[in-house]
């Protein structure tokens, strides 16, 4: 596995993309820890529709770049059956954090919503 990851590292286009697509897996991961699987529901100014999102970042030292919103978060939104979405950086103030686990977040949006939710059942589906 080392050997093959070696040579995806050392092709500039494919490394990009691999990397870029290893992160999200692992941000993905729901063994992993990270503090950054926040759920949250997102209210754009202006605009009467919400999104569900997650926010991904709330520090941004290490970038080369300064959101300008006040107290800015990053939040990723997924598009409906795809692999991919937008990140936005919005003032906190836009965010409003739901009381939902991230797979059951993350099953609604991929799905468009239309998953039957099977909470107090665990031997459905078994």
């Amino acid at each position: 596995f080392n050997l093959g990851e070696a040579i995806f590292h050392r092709l500039p286009l494919v490394k990009t993309i691999y990397t870029a697509i290893k992160d999200f897996i692992g941000y993905l991961n729901p063994d992993k820890d990270s503090g950054m699987n926040k759920v949250v529901m997102v209210q754009l100014p202006g605009q009467s529709f919400q999104l569900i999102g997650f926010v991904t970042r709330e520090q941004f030292d290490d970038l080369p770049f300064t959101p300008e919103s006040e107290d800015p978060v990053a939040v990723y939104l997924p598009m409906s059956y795809m692999v991919g979405g937008y990140t936005l950086f919005l003032p906190r103030s836009a965010v409003t954090p739901l009381d939902i686990p991230f797979e059951q977040a993350m099953r609604l949006v991929l799905t468009g919503a239309v998953t039957e939710q099977v909470e107090n059942n665990p031997d459905i589906g078994d």
